[in-house]
């Protein structure tokens, strides 16, 4: 990952929002297609006049969900290679997060409102926003802008006028800074469309047209089913924990629960150097991350745990002994 830096032409101030660059989220991915990659920002951030920018070298996917036949989230995945599993970036799921659809008649945010994150559309690209305030129309900072092979924004300047857009302040800062070929695909851009501020405006416009908006009948049948479905899921969850715990495998596990050691031990180093422990759930596992004790110092974990000196095989702790006591080593 790489950190790029650049001023920030704070003199362009964009008025107005065409209808070109307002978008809905499901509308956007339906339109780029399934097996579409982005290209990652991983931070779009200005601080002190300066925006700085980190891009990723992996290319991800996005995952339009859809259940009961009805739009509810998007996945963001780094895609499964020969010698990797699918790993996840962001999930915006309505059956799993506080997740609000946001615009009407189409979702122009879906906000999840346990983090203040928020994903949106903008001039083809997806946004995902930090620190969203509670009228939606403002942030902190932008997370991560996933951009599609092949965009370019509708709100680029014409050839004719490019050196005219880019050439003043623009281009005498990016001369400046001699940033060259070490800037990540389409930063430039991303600079030119004085993204930060773009994006807010258009979150307070986007902020007025939807609440002018009156629902149809349609909308709200839509609203009603989606809470019925959350609520369909949420009760067969609950349904099939009651009738794990109710059966025999997981009467067993929570007698194995109700069994085990409670309580800490303290572990005090008395061998006068610095020494580093690992703690083991289970014997076998050596996989753990070690924890330094300095000389004289002191650990205390659950006593239900094992305890080895790190990197060899000798236990210096057995779960189940001194619970809510004190051991020392020399």
């Amino acid at each position: 990952m790489k950190i790029y830096k650049t001023l920030l032409p704070v003199c362009l101030t964009v008025l107005f929002i065409s209808n070109s660059l307002a978008q809905g989220v499901f509308t956007t991915l339906d339109a780029q297609g399934y097996q579409t990659n982005y290209l990652k920002y991983d931070r779009w951030e200005l601080i002190d006049g300066k925006i700085i920018a980190s891009a990723s070298e992996d290319k991800v996917q996005l995952r339009r969900m859809k259940s009961y036949g009805e739009n509810t989230g998007v996945r963001v995945e780094v895609p499964a290679t020969a010698n990797r599993s699918v790993s996840l970036v962001s999930n915006y799921w309505y059956f799993q997060n506080p997740l609000e659809f946001v615009g009407h008649p189409d979702t122009y945010m879906l906000f999840d409102s346990d983090y203040n994150d928020a994903l949106i559309a903008y001039d083809g690209l997806i946004i995902e926003l930090d620190a969203v305030n509670n009228a939606k129309t403002d942030f902190s900072s932008i997370k991560h802008i996933f951009i599609p092979e092949g965009w370019k924004s509708s709100s680029s300047p014409k050839k004719n006028d490019k050196k005219k857009k880019v050439g003043g302040f623009l281009g005498k800062a990016s001369k400046m800074l001699n940033l060259g070929s070490d800037k990540p695909p389409y930063y430039d851009e991303l600079v030119a469309m004085d993204l930060i501020p773009s994006v807010k405006n258009y979150l307070k416009q986007q902020k007025a047209i939807s609440s002018s908006y009156t629902l149809s009948s349609d909308d709200k049948d839509q609203l009603e089913r989606l809470a019925m479905y959350k609520k369909k899921r949420k009760d067969s969850i609950a349904g099939k924990n009651a009738d794990y715990w109710a059966s025999p495998a997981g009467q067993k596990t929570l007698r194995q629960w109700g069994s085990m050691p409670k309580g800490n031990v303290t572990l005090k180093n008395n061998s006068g150097s610095d020494m580093y422990i690992s703690i083991y759930s289970d014997s076998k596992n050596s996989d753990s991350n070690a924890t330094k004790i300095a000389a004289g110092g002191s650990l205390s974990w659950s006593c239900g745990n094992d305890a080895y000196i790190n990197g060899s095989s000798r236990k210096i702790y057995s779960k189940g002994t001194a619970c809510n006591g004190q051991i020392g080593i020399k």
